[in-house]
């Protein structure tokens, strides 16, 4: 009984030295995955953002007309198709630059405006001011 005891005894630190090495090993890989998903976070997110940076660019040359067209095309698209998560974020960040361009010239229209009494038409126009 004593000698199984003493097996038992010996048997024990080697056990405890081959888990402790397998949580080292366990420890490694778990940093390797994080970081390799802390890499594919980073290149997804700059990819998002020179996708909106192209994106914006695109919609800041349409005009009033084009802008909106293409609000409708990307609504159209997010509303009919089954897309996965990334493509339906990539498409919403397009529309909401062509959005923006059509917000832009609106106020730019806006600010063009000239206001005129026409019961007082020797009184030149003023810029509208809301």
């Amino acid at each position: 009984m004593a000698e199984m005891a003493e097996g038992t005894q010996a048997a024990e630190p080697a056990e405890q030295a081959e888990a402790a090495e397998l949580a080292k090993q366990i420890e490694a890989a778990a940093r390797t995955v994080a970081m390799e998903g802390i890499e594919r976070t980073e290149q997804t997110e700059l990819a998002e953002l020179a996708e909106q940076t192209e994106a914006a660019e695109i919609a800041a040359q349409l005009s009033f007309r084009q802008a909106q067209t293409a609000l409708e095309l990307c609504l159209a698209q997010l509303q009919a198709s089954d897309l996965d998560l990334e493509a339906m974020v990539g498409l919403y960040r397009r529309a909401r630059c062509y959005a923006d361009r059509c917000e832009q010239l609106l106020s730019e229209v806006e600010q063009e405006i000239l206001l005129w009494d026409p019961q007082q038409p020797e009184d030149p126009a003023s810029p509208y001011a809301p």
